[in-house]
């Protein structure tokens, strides 16, 4: 059984144009819908490694996640979540988003995805992929607006 999900999207504009959006680790707040709250808590900055965000969906429910690393030279972002409400059903996840440039057309290729610790199992992997894909949608939709 797969412990990783992924999703990918193409995004018809410049990578640079995409990574900028992406690359805050407080993007949910402005990107993604079904987010009603993204928090920094105790002071951190969304560019800062190290950094701890809460994000609160409308029913309640919270993901805390640790930023562990922004690279602008491979412009991807990594983070763990710490901490979930109600408890997730894997004990450890670590995600990846990243942006690589497509350069046929100038556009974006955006990734999304997570390694689940050994306890996950097939449907949770595949709700995720799910998420994941209709995320990178909602993304696309929203940068191609602006």
């Amino acid at each position: 059984m797969s412990t990783t999900a992924r999703a990918s999207a193409v995004i018809p504009l410049p990578v640079e144009k995409v990574w900028e959006a992406v690359r805050l680790f407080d993007f949910p707040k402005t990107l993604l819908t079904t987010i009603q709250s993204v928090e920094l808590v105790d002071g951190g900055r969304p560019t800062e490694v190290g950094a701890v965000r809460v994000l609160k969906w409308s029913d309640g429910s919270t993901l805390t996640q640790r930023l562990l690393e922004l690279s602008d030279l491979s412009r991807s972002a990594v983070w763990e979540t710490i901490a979930a409400e109600p408890v997730s059903e894997v004990s450890a996840t670590i995600t990846t988003l990243q942006a690589h440039r497509i350069t046929e057309s100038n556009g974006t290729l955006l990734t999304w995805s997570a390694e689940f610790s050994a306890d996950t199992k097939g449907d949770f992997v595949a709700f995720q992929q799910k998420a994941f894909a209709e995320n990178l949608n909602e993304i696309k939709a929203s940068l191609t607006r602006q």
